[in-house]
């Protein structure tokens, strides 16, 4: 950013971040699931309070009053998506509907090798954005990389694989 304003260049606004991010380690694929779900869910409140809070001089005209965003912004959030549609806000863009959700993942790549003195072909690691809600894409087992999806568990078989644990642990001997 103080690049940007030492060299006067302009930033687009899509570019400059909405939300926060996690990057974490968890001892279990529950853990991290439970993460990302909830990232999820959080993700579609957060993004309809930030399309108030960015719609500048927006108003709503009720019952021949007018709202200002200045007072939008303390709706909950299904009288927010209300007052959005009014002013003509929605559909909400992907990012503020969805969130974006990033993964890791091994690519192989052309790179150039100083010892060879020629291009080769190697595994790198890239980081790329996966399209599609964080929600839907954890009930069709779709969030991680091809490559890892057959180690972790879906959000359907980490449910069921808790469902059995609580199963067991409430039975009985006969």
């Amino acid at each position: 950013m103080e690049r940007c304003i030492e060299t006067k260049q302009k930033l687009d606004p899509q570019m400059l971040a909405r939300f926060d991010c996690r990057v974490g380690s968890y001892a279990t694929a529950e853990e991290a699931m439970s993460l990302v779900m909830w990232r999820g869910y959080d993700c579609g409140v957060n993004g309809v309070s930030d399309a108030v809070h960015k719609a500048k001089d927006a108003m709503k005209q009720i019952d021949g009053k007018i709202m200002p965003r200045k007072k939008a912004v303390l709706l909950d959030t299904g009288k927010k998506l209300g007052w959005l549609n009014d002013v003509g806000l929605l559909p909400l863009p992907k990012h503020q509907a969805c969130g974006s959700y990033f993964v890791r993942e091994k690519k192989m790549k052309t790179a150039f090798n100083p010892q060879l003195n020629k291009e080769v072909e190697c595994l790198r690691s890239v980081i790329e954005k996966v399209d599609g809600n964080v929600l839907e894409l954890a009930r069709d087992g779709k969030l991680l990389p091809t490559m890892y999806r057959k180690a972790a568990p879906s959000l359907g078989s980490a449910a069921a694989e808790l469902g059995d644990a609580k199963a067991a642990a409430g039975a009985t001997p006969a």
